[in-house]
């Protein structure tokens, strides 16, 4: 069974003309799409405020058939994530609901807190919000919660997974089986397992993405392992080099979303059909045993 594939708007998306969003929005629809995932501070609120106002025209003639999640930091005091909540809703033509929020990179200590899951569970009582989830690359924060689901009202978790952190598969098997939802953030190890960062700059020309690859040590720590893999894929199965890592993703059993970003019609395209044609089964097993062995990036 093969996951969902989701339109993801991370900052980049913020910062594209309203005329391209729409373009590529209407693109993605038109050829199946129903999930998009954003995030109330990326963009420093540009991505969120584009992605509504582009996705207006689709809600207004078909407002159930679209599904939107999105992303807030734990608050610090009562009533701020509700004020969130409340902000964003505002934004939203012809919806007055959040399929989807996401916590956004909490510590266990900040998820220890009572007021928060009381405030949540207001919010889904009210209709606000239908689904929580928490969105967490830590996976010793992970395992917290899959040990205390009881003490948390969560039906989703959006984590890191791609080829380069197999460490989380176990962690990924048991929360589907406990019935939670997994979004398997960064299928493509933001874009690295198909493309060298000089290749990204090159098709980007943004700086700020390449800047970050280069001086945030928590990216530029995947910089040398996926290049092993881009090399060993490339080798051995040139004819599906691109479809590989985003399928391996797609077709892992205990995901339910896979949010990547999309920034041209093409590559809403070529992913859609990457969902439709996956690689084979033994493929995708042949590179996940290499991978496993020679090109892991630790928590």
């Amino acid at each position: 069974m093969s996951s969902l594939l989701v339109f993801g708007t991370g900052g980049r998306f913020g910062r594209l003309s309203s005329g391209l969003a729409q373009k590529l929005i209407d693109h993605a629809i038109n050829c199946g799409v129903r999930v998009f995932d954003t995030g109330f501070e990326y963009c420093s609120g540009a991505s969120q405020r584009l992605l509504v106002n582009v996705l207006a025209k689709h809600l207004y003639v078909d407002s159930s058939g679209i599904e939107l999640s999105t992303k807030f930091r734990l608050p610090s005091q009562p009533g701020e994530l509700t004020e969130n909540v409340n902000n964003t809703l505002k934004l939203i033509p012809h919806r007055d609901y959040i399929n989807t929020l996401f916590l956004w990179g909490p510590a266990r200590a900040e998820l220890e807190n009572s007021f928060i899951w009381d405030e949540i569970n207001t919010l889904k009582n009210t209709g606000k919000i239908i689904r929580c989830g928490v969105n967490t690359h830590d996976l010793r924060t992970m395992s917290y919660l899959h040990a205390n689901l009881s003490s948390f009202c969560l039906d989703d978790i959006m984590l890191d997974f791609n080829y380069l952190q197999l460490d989380r598969e176990s962690i990924i098997d048991s929360f589907a089986i406990s019935g939670v939802k997994v979004w398997a953030g960064t299928p493509l190890c933001q874009g690295f397992l198909n493309q060298s960062l000089l290749s990204i700059f090159k098709r980007t020309r943004s700086l700020s993405y390449l800047a970050r690859a280069l001086l945030n040590p928590s990216t530029r720590r995947f910089l040398a392992p996926a290049r092993k893999l881009r090399n060993f894929i490339n080798f051995n199965f040139p004819q599906q080099y691109e479809s590989i890592p985003l399928s391996f993703v797609l077709q892992n059993p205990s995901v339910s979303f896979v949010p990547v970003g999309m920034l041209s019609c093409s590559s809403i395209t070529r992913n859609l059909k990457i969902l439709s044609n996956p690689v084979p089964v033994d493929v995708l097993e042949a590179v996940s045993r290499w991978a496993r062995l020679n090109c892991q990036v630790g928590n």
